[in-house]
């Protein structure tokens, strides 16, 4: 199931947080964490069952495996065990079918993809488990129940997209019975975190999305040009999707009075690669720090050691976003940027003003902005055609297989009211495109960030949550699926 869709705006959000509600209110605890539970799994499988099933069987022998770390004999060995259970299941669901094809090519013989599902999510919840087996081996999971940890993996809000909650964090708050009481305030301060999520989602993320997909659709007819602008959709595609998930899991959760992990933190905004990854998907880069890049030695073995370190941890993410080459060689250059921020930072001085920090700004948006063209990339020849094309030179007017994903109900209802505007797109028909970019520019550079602002439940507040819900329901039809929901 979809955030943005009807089936979830209409029916199953409202029933789950009342429900939710109602239970807490009777002071039913456990009656409302089994219930929501079972929303998880209903939130997991609705479209395919298949789905549930997988993360029941996943979820079960984890808590298996972590019942067996917290006691005293044979934890190492029992660790490893655990975690490679899990690695080999991730693989086996993500990578199988891409490892065949790559030996089939070294080894020149034929390849046939096998039928093998991708769970919804399976990326996220390994992840989640794998941090809460080291908590057990630990120590630190002794009074953790059954049912506190079924919800703690399923959870719906953090199940296809994140955030990689920890269970330090997530589990004292369902026993904190005091932050189950209902607030009408966390109430109202969800729902206007999902409808600002959810606007960004529908009016900038699936735009830029539809001309995105069109371009790649017909990579022969963009020029350098188109190359450019492509890459910057997409980088703005990607910011509003990912971002509007973050605030519309959040408010959803925050309905229901538990607080997740901010995942998001302007990062177009950073001044530097470094910077970059402490703000975007902030929750997995946490993750790969304390459990895997700490342990490995972090920066306390040397120099070196330090950037292998660091390597090792880029390799990983480009691993764990997909099986594509394209994936792994982005890992590997934002690894190696990270290394040459590392390298420089000495030679910088501590205090910057605003003109070389707009300057660092710029360069690094550039460089994150055409890593994710070769993110988006299916493939390594496609992503070499479109960079050769970029290098080309040959400049010209968007062509009208980009533009024409920019023509959209809002514009055409303003050009039924302003005949200048109508004359305007008509001569210009790239026009809402180059209009739509400097919005997004201009919301993601110069507005602040939802968390940056102070919520206030007054009747303004109230009136642009509604028209934010209104515009956005009514901006869809069936299900927007979002893009991390593939990883």
């Amino acid at each position: 199931m979809s955030f943005a869709s009807y089936i979830f705006i209409l029916i199953f959000m409202p029933l789950t947080v009342f429900i939710k509600l109602f239970l807490d209110g009777r002071k039913y605890y456990k009656a409302a964490d089994i219930f929501l539970i079972c929303a998880s799994f209903v939130f997991c499988g609705f479209y395919k069952p298949v789905y549930a099933c997988v993360l029941l069987v996943s979820l079960v022998i984890n808590f298996l495996f972590s019942r067996l770390l917290l006691k005293k004999s044979g934890q190492k060995m029992l660790l490893t065990g655990a975690i490679a259970v899990n690695v080999l299941a991730l693989f086996y669901f993500k990578y199988f079918n891409f490892c065949l094809s790559a030996f089939a090519k070294i080894s020149g013989g034929e390849f046939r993809a096998l039928d093998i599902i991708l769970p919804l999510g399976i990326s996220f919840y390994t992840f989640r488990q794998l941090a809460y087996l080291v908590d057990s081996y630990r120590g630190e999971t002794k009074d953790v129940s059954f049912r506190e940890y079924a919800l703690f993996i399923s959870y719906f809000p953090t199940l296809i997209q994140g955030p990689i909650t920890l269970q330090e964090s997530f589990i004292p708050q369902l026993k904190d019975l005091n932050s189950r009481k209902a607030d009408y305030t966390r109430l109202s301060h969800g729902l206007y975190l999902f409808s600002v999520g959810l606007l960004k989602k529908t009016l900038f993320a699936d735009v830029f999305g539809r001309a995105v997909d069109t371009a790649f659709a017909y990579p022969d007819l963009l020029s350098s040009s188109d190359v450019i602008l492509i890459s910057l959709f997409y980088t703005f595609q990607l910011y509003f999707d990912f971002s509007g998930y973050c605030d519309m899991a959040e408010g959803v959760s925050g309905m229901m009075n538990i607080k997740l992990p901010h995942n998001f933190d302007s990062p177009y905004k950073a001044v530097s690669i470094e910077d970059f990854w402490r703000r975007w998907h902030m929750t997995l880069t946490g993750f790969l720090r304390k459990y895997i890049y700490f342990p490995l030695g972090g920066s306390r073995r040397g120099k070196i050691r330090t950037y292998i370190n660091i390597m090792i941890i880029f390799l990983i993410s480009g691993i764990w976003h997909g099986a594509n080459y394209t994936f792994i060689i982005w890992g590997l250059i934002h690894g190696m940027l990270n290394c040459f921020d590392r390298l420089i930072k000495k030679l910088m001085p501590e205090k910057q003003n605003t003109l070389v920090k707009c300057i660092r700004v710029v360069l690094t948006f550039t460089a994150v902005n055409f890593l994710w063209l070769l993110f988006r990339c299916g493939s390594l020849s496609q992503a070499a055609m479109l960079f050769g094309r970029l290098f080309e030179g040959r400049t010209e007017g968007m062509t009208a297989v980009i533009s024409s994903g920019f023509n959209i109900p809002e514009f055409r209802i303003v050009e039924s009211f302003v005949p200048f505007a109508a004359s305007m797109v008509t001569k210009m028909p790239a026009l809402p495109a180059y209009i739509f970019l400097g919005a997004a520019a201009a919301v993601v550079f110069v507005c602040r960030n939802s968390h940056e602002t102070e919520f206030k439940p007054d009747v303004k507040t109230a009136l642009f949550t509604i028209a934010a819900l209104f515009w956005s329901v009514m901006s869809f039809t069936g299900i927007s699926s979002f893009i991390y929901a593939g990883f």
